[in-house]
């Protein structure tokens, strides 16, 4: 059975939500793993100054550049379905014909 225009737009819609809510979990991960490390190394500066153990900060910029690219993802996806929408909302507008 083939699906109708406003079945198709609902299912791309629903899609879209999924897939920007998988990019939200997924930020929200890699952020909450990074501001971890941060702190167990903040507090072993403010606890042992010189001596610190900052070994937790090694590998930081790949997964800080894998927080940047989630983000980018994020922000296309918000661009993207805001355009959709508004492209959608133009198929109300009587002047349009």
């Amino acid at each position: 059975m083939e699906k109708n225009l406003m079945q198709r737009l609902s299912e791309n819609f629903i899609a879209a939500q999924t897939s920007m809510d998988a990019t939200v979990g997924d930020l929200r991960v890699r952020l909450r793993g990074l501001v971890a490390r941060m702190e167990v190394v903040l507090n072993e500066l403010e606890d042992s100054g010189v001596g610190a153990d900052v070994s937790a900060l090694a590998g930081m910029s790949d997964d800080a550049a894998s927080v940047e690219r989630l983000a980018r993802r994020l922000g296309e996806q918000q661009v993207n379905v805001l355009t959709a929408s508004q492209n959608a909302l133009k198929a109300s507008d009587p002047r349009g014909f």
